[in-house]
């Protein structure tokens, strides 16, 4: 099974709706077919510290 990483941040706060809710959506969809691992946008440079 493809790992993908799913950058997001859950609590951007959106007009008109609830943000955190679309990617819990798409996250819980995408589980079905990978290993996910969800990540903040701020980690991304730790993770890119670490990956390198």
């Amino acid at each position: 099974m493809n790992t993908l990483l799913y950058v997001t941040d859950l609590y951007y706060e959106a007009k008109g709706r609830n943000y955190y809710e679309e990617d819990l959506y798409l996250t819980s969809k995408l589980r079905e077919d990978f290993q996910l691992v969800v990540c903040h946008p701020e980690e991304l440079k730790r993770l890119k510290k670490i990956l390198t």
